[in-house]
């Protein structure tokens, strides 16, 4: 299984996902990802600390 070039869905940028990857996606299950390492990052930090409403 070769590394694969995916395109973001957000930020349109290209990122690897790697064979280790890919195997490990398989095993869980799991769809491949659909955003690159920052953007899912950011996600990760939004879900954790949502913006606050302003008043």
């Amino acid at each position: 299984m070769p590394d694969l070039n995916l395109t973001c869905q957000n930020c349109s940028n290209i990122f690897v996902f790697s064979e280790g990857e890919q195997q490990f996606y398989a095993q869980k299950g799991l769809t491949p990802p659909k955003l690159c390492p920052i953007c899912r990052s950011i996600k990760q930090s939004e879900q954790k600390h949502p913006p606050k409403p302003k008043s």
